[in-house]
């Protein structure tokens, strides 16, 4: 299994369409881990393991169980601790995976780290980065990872951005549930096709 985040040699094999289904099995687990009631805490890329054929694997991730009856949380893991960008909240929600995943897609569609000091004011941070230059098609390959070299449908494209904005949208009711992502990124792949 090799990381997903960051590896070059690995980043620079990720076609458009590998990376959308790399984020789809993300996805597809996400929606798993909710259905049972368990969450992740504090989701990034560098929890996402990817085998010989880059299919996607969750590890190395803090999680919490809410019972059904009395909302009492259960450590089922030790969480390493690694600084990442993330909203902070009172209570551990869905809506904080959600957050965590519109992160982890952006680190996907842009090749940026989620927070890069080494980058000028106004751009470390890959959310208020994206956040401030999504506002039109036109900012569209600036955002695109340059390793992509242009392969990747622009509509899809743009409505990937889209959807990873709305993921890290403030208010938490503002973004949508794993099974409205995992749909609208089914369908965005559909269009790579």
């Amino acid at each position: 299994m090799n990381n997903f985040a960051h590896e070059p040699d690995i980043a620079k094999r990720l076609s458009w369409g590998t990376r959308l289904l790399i984020m789809i099995g993300v996805a597809r687990g996400l929606t798993y881990l909710h259905s049972e009631n368990v969450m992740c805490r504090g989701l990034k890329s560098g929890d996402i393991l990817l085998d010989e054929d880059y299919n996607a694997k969750l590890g190395d991730f803090g999680l919490v169980k809410y019972g059904p009856e009395t909302q009492e949380k259960h450590m089922l893991l030790h969480v390493l601790w690694e600084p990442m960008v993330m909203q902070p909240q009172r209570h551990l929600t869905t809506k904080s995976d959600i957050y965590g995943y519109g992160i982890v897609l952006l680190v996907s569609i842009t090749g940026r780290r989620a927070m890069d000091v080494r980058r000028s004011e106004g751009q470390q941070s890959l959310v208020d980065w994206a956040t401030s230059t999504q506002s039109n098609r036109k900012n569209l390959k600036e955002i695109m990872d340059p390793r992509l070299e242009h392969n990747y449908s622009v509509q899809g494209a743009f409505e990937c951005v889209a959807l990873a904005l709305r993921c890290v949208a403030n208010k938490p009711k503002d973004r949508p549930s794993i099974e409205e992502i995992l749909q609208s990124l089914e369908q965005i792949y559909a269009l790579y096709k």
